[in-house]
């Protein structure tokens, strides 16, 4: 089963007013839906507690004005808890003892909220990259194997690993200076999205292809899934896997993530499809989500999405 948002599209413009997050199987059906029309909010960074008992739904205003908060809740609703998280930027992760991470705005720092609500500041993007680089990050992925938490800066085509308890900076990579180096050099992130280490050590990135900045130009062909080794001794990015065989264009959003079975599960963003793909390349699930007639490379959004094991588990809460 599959849990992404979706959120209503129409050519080059994302009108992010109605977002849902819905659970669907393996052949397309929807299984379970959630949406909050009234709060006027957007959300397309839902996650999954790590216990797996529960989910937790981002809420930003649409427009910027309003409540901002993340909504802790099951299935069946007998769980349902709004927790109000005061400059919530964009994206949030969750950690194995319960504690949210979210960056801000606009002071652009990356904090924590403790199950207890207390609030700790761990890295400053200002303090790091001085005034006059684009803080916005579109991804805030916890790394379990370091416990080490990754931000993507997609106007600076940069990815930043950063130690959750010390707040230092352990990778840095892309285009900002003092970057790891890409091997080959013909690589390299262009408004990259959904940085994340797979179990296995690597980082996985959603990106267009080098020379393929400009987000409203959609190139088939273009936009990539690249997966590297990061050599931290030599401080480079060694190429592993690359798919860019979909035909898809994602102007915004678009992710890939490893799954147990060693495929990857990747969506378009903007572009409205969702592909797993396998390690040679073939792709095995693929569905599409259709706006009206027009420029097929922009359908109804896809947010973030991932696999679930288990639905009933999700109707089990936060442990005591």
């Amino acid at each position: 089963l599959y849990l992404p948002i979706r959120v209503e599209h129409a050519g080059a413009q994302v009108a992010t007013d109605l977002a849902t997050l819905y659970i669907m199987d393996r052949k397309g059906r929807i299984v379970w839906y959630y949406a909050d029309p009234a709060s006027n909010a957007t959300s397309s960074f839902q996650r999954i507690a790590r216990d797996g008992e529960y989910i937790w739904i981002e809420k930003r205003p649409f427009g910027g004005r309003g409540t901002r908060s993340v909504l802790k809740m099951t299935l069946d609703w007998k769980y349902s808890q709004d927790v109000k998280v005061a400059g919530l930027s964009d994206c949030i992760d969750v950690t194995d003892e319960g504690t949210l991470l979210f960056d801000t705005t606009p002071d652009y720092l990356l904090k924590e909220m403790l199950p207890n609500g207390m609030l700790r500041t761990i890295w400053n993007c200002r303090q790091h990259f001085g005034m006059n680089f684009q803080c916005y990050s579109n991804t805030v992925n916890w790394n379990p194997i370091n416990d080490t938490v990754l931000l993507s800066f997609p106007e600076e085509n940069t990815v930043i690993e950063i130690d959750r308890k010390s707040g230092m900076v352990v990778g840095q990579y892309g285009d900002a200076m003092g970057s790891y180096a890409f091997m080959p050099s013909t690589l390299g992130f262009e408004f990259q999205h959904f940085a994340n280490i797979t179990k296995d050590g690597t980082l996985l990135v959603s990106s267009h292809m080098p020379g393929n900045s400009p987000t409203e130009r959609a190139v088939a062909g273009q936009h990539a899934f690249m997966e590297f080794t990061i050599d931290r001794p030599n401080r480079r990015l060694v190429e592993k896997w690359v798919y860019r065989e979909g035909q898809e264009w994602a102007m915004y959003k678009g992710m890939a993530i490893r799954l147990a079975n060693g495929n990857t599960l990747a969506n378009y963003g903007t572009g409205g499809v969702i592909r797993e793909i396998t390690p040679d390349k073939q792709t095995v699930f693929h569905v599409k989500f259709d706006a009206a007639a027009g420029n097929d490379f922009f359908n109804k959004m896809v947010g973030n999405n991932v696999l679930i094991d288990d639905l009933y588990a999700l109707n089990g809460g936060p442990k005591k």
